[in-house]
Parts: C-alpha cells; sequence; structure tokens
C-alpha cells in the first residue's frame, strides 16, 4: 500500500510504503518465522525539474 502527499509550498513529496515481511531461519528447525510489519518514509523534492529522494526512513508499526 502507498500514499501519496504532495506539499506545492515546499514542492515536495512525501509517500509512506507499508511493508510486510517474514524473517526465517531454516539452520533451526524449532525457530518459527517472525512476521514483520514495517513501511518507509520517502521525501522527494524537484531539483532541476526532475524529482529527487532527499530523505527517507524506515519504520515498524
Amino acid at each position: 500500500q502507498t500514499y501519496a502527499q504532495t506539499s506545492s509550498v515546499k514542492e515536495e513529496q512525501n509517500f509512506v510504503v507499508f511493508v510486510d515481511y517474514t524473517i526465517g531461519n531454516p539452520q533451526f528447525k524449532d525457530v518459527k518465522p517472525q512476521k514483520i510489519k514495517g513501511g518507509l518514509t520517502v521525501t522527494e523534492k524537484q531539483v532541476d525539474g526532475q524529482w529527487k529522494v532527499t530523505d527517507f526512513s524506515y519504520f515498524t508499526r
């Protein structure tokens, strides 16, 4: 799921991407895989007519 918000004041776009993934370790049969809910926030700004990523961060939810 991706959400985008644009701000004409700062000429920047902020994206939030939800990422769910599973961590497993096949070496240990008795350890169950863990499900992780995470995501990324990405900020883009327009530089010389092109959108470029200026900031990003990872989060868990």
